[in-house]
């Protein structure tokens, strides 16, 4: 199945600057209308999620390299289904993935927050060894897990992402963006970053920035990315300050 697939890469930029910080790496199918979505799920079914996280991982370690080799220092943001982050020596992943990386830094490992009660004891083991190792950690889909303040008391991540469905409503919404802005406030107060994801319109970004967040993320910033193409969009955005 994973020749089957490809990756894309969308940019994240700063909230306040529009500077270029780093790029998510997104599955892709090739003559496929199944959405990448349910391909993960596939995966989880018939028991390949890890040895499709690890193709994601080595691709993602390979465009890194590429990008490095012309003088293009961009982090990447690899998800991993909470099957491979639960079920993984982490000690063994982390051996594996600083051999595949230039520096830890090139890589920020981004796991859900929907991720099963049962499993958040071994959630937090790979993510001390991750962060211990030298790696970023991230939480996504932040605020519509089984229990944010039962995850942040446990899970002690660098960043965390929120979710799009906050993201969505913000123009319309006065008691979204409340939500929101005391999750950003939150998140700050334990000394995480902040990136909105899912962005679709201006005004969204907007909101993101009055209410506090760092970084931003979705269609209305760009669309994911090949990575010769993430080449030629980086050129101006990150030389600019902030």
């Amino acid at each position: 199945m994973t020749e089957t697939l490809s990756l894309r890469y969308q940019p994240i930029v700063s909230a306040t600057s529009g500077r270029l910080l780093a790029a998510e790496a997104l599955l892709r199918a090739h003559g496929e209308v199944t959405a990448p979505l349910r391909l993960l799920e596939r995966a989880v079914e018939d028991g390949t999620a890890e040895l499709l996280d690890r193709s994601i991982v080595e691709r993602s370690c390979t465009q890194i390299a590429a990008w490095d080799s012309v003088g293009l220092c961009l982090p990447v943001h690899i998800n991993l289904s909470a099957e491979t982050a639960v079920s993984s020596d982490p000690n063994a992943f982390v051996h594996w993935l600083t051999a595949l990386v230039p520096s830890r830094s090139s890589v920020v490992i981004e796991v859900t927050e929907t991720t099963r009660v049962r499993a958040i004891g071994a959630l937090v083991t790979f993510v001390s060894t991750c962060r211990e190792a030298g790696f970023e950690v991230a939480i996504d889909d932040f605020g519509c897990g089984y229990s944010t303040m039962a995850l942040l008391q446990r899970v002690r991540a660098d960043i965390v992402k929120i979710d799009r469905r906050f993201v969505a409503l913000l123009e319309e919404d006065a008691w979204t963006r409340t939500i929101v802005k005391h999750l950003i406030a939150l998140a700050h107060d334990l000394d995480m970053r902040v990136i909105g994801e899912g962005i679709e319109t201006a005004e969204q970004a907007a909101w993101l920035r009055r209410l506090g967040c760092d970084e931003l993320q979705g269609y209305a910033i760009s669309y994911p990315l090949t990575g010769d193409e993430i080449t030629t969009w980086a050129a101006g955005r990150m030389q600019q300050p902030g």
